[in-house]
């Protein structure tokens, strides 16, 4: 900071970076809200990944959707699967069925028909605070929010979709990226 008479004062700080950056605003460099990424899967799967490409994949195995994979990076580890299946007589589509989250040292399912599972265990949204992880319903979702802003919301039918700050961006990997 610049005060009378040209001396400059300087302040030690630094921005959490799971929710923030420093970014140069007003000739002050100050820590701001990260932006967010979004991938999302839905259909007889089509996948949208977070630098916006669309691809299609048809397997009705269980799939990466996406992953920290610089994992010295310091931030948060997690991973996010989904579960995909055949119906009906048509074996050339495939739907999501549920999607595994792994993340703070608990395994959370978010199955069909909006039933949920945290290690095993069938809960009743909401579920508030985990380990930093909260689980609730919103409209025709059900979200798994955690404390360093890792969103995935199951529709428990075929629609599924990851929000992550952008402070993940190039270090993830798997179907979205």
């Amino acid at each position: 900071m610049c005060h009378s008479g040209g001396l400059l004062q300087c302040h030690n700080t630094s921005c959490n970076p799971t929710t923030e950056s420093c970014q140069l605003q007003d000739g002050e460099y100050e820590c701001h809200p990260l932006g967010n990424g979004i991938c999302s899967v839905s259909g007889d799967p089509h996948y949208i990944t977070f630098d916006k490409r669309t691809h299609h994949y048809m397997g009705s195995c269980s799939y990466t959707l996406t992953k920290l994979c610089n994992v010295s990076s310091g931030l948060p580890h997690f991973t996010v699967h989904t579960q995909n299946e055949h119906r009906g007589s048509n074996k050339k589509v495939s739907y999501v069925r549920a999607v595994v989250i792994n993340v703070n040292g608990i395994t959370v399912i978010l199955g069909k028909g909006h039933t949920v599972q945290v290690n095993g265990t069938a809960v009743v949204p909401p579920v508030t605070s985990i380990r930093g992880v909260k689980i609730y319903l919103s409209g025709k979702f059900v979200v798994l929010e955690t404390s360093f802003n890792l969103r995935v919301r199951f529709d428990g039918n075929h629609h599924a979709d990851v929000t992550l700050p952008t402070s993940y961006n190039g270090l993830l990997c798997g179907m979205c990226g």
